[in-house]
């Protein structure tokens, strides 16, 4: 679950949706952010690059 991978940038309430707590990550956490992507079950997350 997304939480779980990626706890700074992700919480999940009991019985609710995804909370995003960090809109942009830094390089040297993406592949945490990935991952946790990658993990949701609901597939409910992506990434989005800026220009």
């Amino acid at each position: 679950m997304c939480e779980l991978e990626s706890p700074d940038y992700f919480h999940v309430p009991k019985r609710g949706k995804v909370e995003i707590r960090k809109g942009t990550a830094p390089e040297e956490d993406r592949a945490e952010v990935e991952q946790a992507v990658w993990a949701c079950p609901t597939q409910a997350l992506s990434i989005k690059e800026e220009d």
